[in-house]
């Protein structure tokens, strides 16, 4: 991956969530749930987002901000026109984008992915979400029938542009 967040994400404390930085990594954690770390910067997350950094094009869809790993290459991808980015929580928001670099490629969306009603068709679509187990009751609820980021990404394919790639982080 051609950047890596922990040059410039910094500790910083919400009153839900918490990005922590050491010297080799950033870490996500939601502190009503303080023993899952919810986002990180370390190989397995990279790996996990390999295949979309390879294959984003165009009109880029991603379903949660998280700490914003892949975004920096993303915005920097010549093939990469624009990328809407919804985010459920304002905090994260808060937290996360003022630390990045972003350029006009990028549109933050503060809205629930599971309920979004995009306005136009994407190229490449790529759905990020917590865990189901580490959600509220409410947030749970407001999934709907689409528990899981695998079976939501069945929803989006009808925001797809022919020849598109949509995925979720496996």
């Amino acid at each position: 991956m051609g950047n890596d967040i922990s040059e410039y994400l910094r500790t910083r404390v919400g009153s839900r969530f918490l990005i922590l930085r050491d010297k080799d990594y950033v870490r996500f954690i939601d502190i009503l749930f303080p023993s899952v770390i919810i986002m990180c910067n370390d190989q397995f997350e990279k790996d996990g987002v390999r295949e979309l950094l390879a294959m984003a094009k165009g009109k880029v869809l991603i379903g949660g901000l998280g700490i914003g790993l892949i975004v920096e290459p993303l915005m920097n991808k010549p093939e990469v026109e624009s990328i809407d980015i919804v985010e459920l929580h304002q905090e994260v928001i808060d937290l996360v984008a003022p630390q990045l670099d972003l350029n006009d490629k990028v549109n933050i969306i503060h809205d629930n992915i599971y309920t979004f009603v995009p306005e136009h068709k994407y190229d490449t679509i790529f759905i990020d979400t917590i865990e189901p187990y580490v959600c509220t009751p409410e947030e749970r609820e407001s999934r709907g029938e689409y528990k899981e980021d695998r079976e939501l990404v069945n929803r989006y394919y009808q925001y797809l542009n022919q020849d598109g790639y949509c995925s979720y982080f496996k």
